[in-house]
């Protein structure tokens, strides 16, 4: 018996979509019902690793800080957008950053720079 109740799709993040899709795609029996319990058992134990969030993509604002580069505001709204481009620009929701959200994901930046370091 499982002892967790069954995932619900729109319940999972990003990462966890991907792992459960992977975990279904490759289980090893025939039934869907025990293929879909493998799957949502991996991501409960995804769920419960510790250091889970070094496993997990970050965006481009949280690679800079972490990498402890340093990028002035003039700089980094360019910078953003093009890598914002480049991680998420196949994506059919994608939208290029605005202002708005440029200066936003600068704060994320310089708050991430003072927490990693």
């Amino acid at each position: 018996m499982n002892a967790h109740p069954p995932l619900s799709w729109k319940s999972l993040s990003e990462p966890e979509k991907y792992i459960w899709a992977c975990a279904f795609a490759n289980a090893s029996v025939p039934e869907a019902d025990e293929r879909a319990r493998y799957a949502d058992s991996l991501v409960y134990l995804f769920r419960y690793l510790p250091d889970r969030d070094l496993l997990v993509s970050r965006n481009p604002e949280q690679e800079a800080a972490y990498a402890n580069a340093e990028i002035v505001r003039p700089d980094f709204d360019i910078w953003y957008r093009v890598q914002m481009e480049i991680k998420f620009g196949d994506r059919w929701d994608y939208h290029r950053p605005t202002d708005q959200e440029c200066e936003e994901a600068f704060e994320r930046y310089r708050m991430g720079l003072d927490s990693y370091f």
